[in-house]
């Protein structure tokens, strides 16, 4: 590494670890170490000659933009009473999603073999499609299984029991824990963990800094990185590489995540917008021919490696992110207004006013799924995809709900016999 990657990551290190040991736990904090390396990237491709200067100072507005939006919500909702909690759902109705996501999850991972296992696990853990049934078990290892988890805390939270103590969730945590060391993935452990962290803050509606945090579970990011360190060791471009795994993983989170980005901020692509988007995923998850169609994130990655998006040629998915996407359709102003509406929405949904299993649930999937695509793009997958498996779990599990309800006869037996011990309990003594 030159003098300029060592000094950034010297700078960086720093930033992280004050950042980390001071700020709340939040997807924005994240957000902003991930995007800052990415700025990192964008500086070293216009050092190197490839990009225009201009995508600099562009792309690092758009994250002061989204820390204006975060910090403006934020304070306009302080000082808020406390929010009003509901009853919970039965614990069949969390068993029936829990149980669902996690045996269709399974089965995906059961037909195309676990990825970290695989001969060619680069490749291999990009496999989503190959289980069939419609894609709903990919789906389910996907988004399912996590959004299980969140309701199976929501709940938790609700009933007012230790979450640990709950069996729900600690089948849930099983599954999401099992999958993420199945998956391939290298930092899926590490993203898994930022997950769970960001929704029990959510969930809770508790305040915890990353400190508290590091103090307490230091030994989970040590087997985190630990993990990253063993898989990565296992991909070929790692194994073959004259460069550390060091120096490669450096340029994953810099000039490699910052490539698509400025491709998106550059040059354009047609037609390809976010109506377009939609409508290909909507002829696509409903069996309609998609032959000739792309989406914006194919174009750019098509782009990058000199082929035909409409073509059946086969092209890397790309993390371009929200801004560059937005960008890249509607111009750089657009983008800058919408990540300073996302920083405002996040701050929306990390303190829901009112405390439900559908309410709680539904903030931490939106959450995440508005975190994934600031930081990867492809609006249209994100909210179609979480939109729709959310909705199946909750089916399932008001389903689920309702098959076991008691007769009406016995509920109001049951409904006076607490009154008639709440009275009791609340009776003055004599």
């Amino acid at each position: 590494m030159d003098w300029f990657q060592t000094t950034c990551i010297a700078i960086l290190t720093l930033a992280t670890i004050v950042i980390l040991l001071r700020w709340p736990v939040g997807y924005v904090v994240v957000l902003l170490l991930q995007l800052s390396l990415r700025e990192v990237g964008i500086i070293a491709n216009v050092d190197a000659g490839h990009f225009e200067s201009w995508t600099i100072w562009s792309f690092g507005a758009s994250i002061i933009a989204l820390l204006v939006g975060f910090s403006a919500a934020s304070a306009l909702r302080n000082g808020h009473t406390p929010r009003r909690v509901l009853a919970p759902w039965p614990d069949r109705s969390i068993w029936a999603a829990v149980i669902l996501s996690a045996g269709l999850a399974f089965y995906h991972i059961a037909v195309i073999g676990p990825p970290i296992f695989a001969s060619n696990i680069e490749t291999s853990r990009f496999d989503f499609t190959s289980s069939g049934l419609f894609g709903l078990p990919g789906r389910m290892y996907l988004f399912g299984t996590t959004i299980a988890w969140m309701m199976a805390s929501a709940n938790a939270e609700l009933r007012g029991v230790r979450w640990r103590s709950y069996r729900p969730w600690q089948a849930a945590t099983f599954v999401i824990v099992a999958l993420a060391l199945l998956s391939g993935f290298k930092g899926e452990l590490l993203a898994t963990g930022v997950t769970l962290l960001v929704s029990y803050v959510i969930i809770t509606g508790r305040v915890i800094r990353f400190g508290s945090i590091a103090k307490r579970f230091w030994w989970a990011a040590t087997i985190a990185v630990s993990y990253f360190l063993v898989v990565a060791g296992l991909y070929q471009t790692y194994a073959t590489s004259s460069e550390s795994t060091l120096e490669l993983s450096w340029k994953r989170l810099t000039t490699v995540a910052a490539e698509p980005t400025q491709y998106a901020l550059t040059r354009t692509f047609g037609d390809a917008d976010v109506i377009s988007d939609f409508t290909y995923f909507l002829a696509k998850y409903s069996g309609q021919s998609t032959v000739g169609d792309y989406t914006y994130e194919r174009a750019v990655s098509a782009s990058i490696i000199g082929v035909n998006p409409a073509s059946q040629a086969w092209a890397p998915p790309v993390t371009i992110g929200a801004f560059a996407e937005l960008s890249g359709m509607y111009g750089i102003a657009f983008g800058l207004v919408a990540c300073i509406a996302t920083g405002a929405l996040f701050a929306i949904l990390s303190t829901p006013r009112s405390a439900s299993l559908m309410r709680l649930t539904t903030a931490s999937v939106a959450a995440l799924a508005l975190y994934q695509w600031v930081l990867k793009g492809g609006l249209a997958y994100h909210a179609l995809n979480y939109l729709l498996v959310l909705a199946f779990l909750f089916s399932v599990a008001y389903a689920a709900k309702l098959l076991g309800r008691e007769p009406s006869r016995s509920k109001a037996k049951y409904r006076h016999i607490s009154i008639s011990k709440l009275d009791y309990q609340t009776a003055p003594s004599k």
